[in-house]
């Protein structure tokens, strides 16, 4: 009987320290979903192209020769930083050769509150060079994954350089050049927007997911409809920051405002300089017709987002 019972409160605490275990990772794995959905898609990501740029190499080199291919060794690194930004402690300069990457749109003092809205060209310039002499072509849309052959750099200030890459593009197979400021090793635009705009600037979608809402930045509360697009700055863009520790994100939200403008056109097709001259003309009887035209005007608006509620999409 004894022997029975001691086998049954072995079985028990068992059974309770298996469902303890059950319990903490019930606790963990929600907190981690996430991170894993985030990590996974950028490995998938990242080895889809490096298998092309693989694929990409071979071919060049049998149809232009191995010479100056042949030492590539394809690779992709996310602790690399790039555009232009030393890893080392000692300033030292980057080595892209062989890296996959992503040409995305330089960290430019263009993308700020104004009147072009979310019209910003996401372009990337590219270049041939002939006779020592630089010539634009086809530019890279932004996002184009990227084979680094060599490269041309050179410092501007400790730790940052500046330079050119000459790169296979893996959309086309085609060999330019680019401006090292706009090379990045990691598709960051599958982060959330917190750790994406470390990487460079991003469009996101605003769907409310908390208590939280956005505010001005003075803190005042803001309506914003669900669905909006916000352009969002990376760090290196501008100084705006949300207050330590808020849990805020700082983006540009642009509405268009549309008014109507009435004038008063004359039958020779003269417009008068004011409405007085109008009004005489009418009581003159002249002939006259009436134009009506739409002015937009595209507004900024700097707001503080959750970070919950932003969606990178772009």
């Amino acid at each position: 009987m004894r022997t029975s019972l001691q086998k049954s409160l072995a079985a028990f605490r068992r059974g309770a320290a298996l469902f303890l275990v059950l319990a903490v990772l019930a606790a963990v794995v929600p907190a981690a979903a996430e991170s894993v959905k985030e990590n996974t898609i950028d490995e998938y990501t990242g080895e889809t192209q490096e298998t092309l740029a693989q694929v990409m190499l071979e071919k060049r080199k049998a149809t232009d020769g191995a010479e100056g291919l042949e030492n590539i060794r394809v690779h992709r690194n996310g602790q690399i930083h790039g555009r232009g930004f030393s890893d080392e402690p000692s300033g030292a300069e980057p080595n892209y050769t062989g890296l996959v990457g992503y040409a995305v749109t330089a960290n430019s003092d263009d993308i700020k509150p104004g009147d072009k809205g979310l019209d910003y060209p996401w372009k990337v310039p590219s270049y041939l060079v002939f006779e020592k002499r630089w010539y634009y072509t086809q530019p890279l849309q932004h996002k184009t994954s990227v084979l680094v052959l060599n490269q041309v750099l050179k410092e501007k200030s400790r730790g940052r350089y500046t330079g050119r890459l000459r790169v296979i593009r893996l959309d086309s197979g085609e060999i330019c050049w680019m401006d090292v400021e706009d090379f990045i090793t990691v598709p960051y635009w599958f982060y959330p927007a917190k750790r994406a705009v470390k990487y460079g600037s991003t469009v996101a979608t605003y769907r409310k997911k908390g208590e939280a809402v956005p505010t001005d930045l003075e803190g005042n509360p803001i309506e914003v409809e669900r669905g909006t697009s916000v352009l969002i700055p990376g760090n290196d863009v501008w100084d705006i920051r949300a207050p330590e520790g808020s849990r805020m994100i700082p983006g540009i939200v642009y509405t268009a405002i549309t008014t109507v403008v009435t004038t008063t056109v004359l039958k020779t097709g003269e417009e008068p300089e004011d409405a007085g001259d109008a009004e005489a003309t009418v009581n003159d009887g002249e002939g006259e017709t009436t134009k009506v035209t739409e002015k937009t005007e595209i507004i900024s608006t700097i707001i503080l987002f959750p970070e919950e509620d932003l969606t990178v999409i772009y």
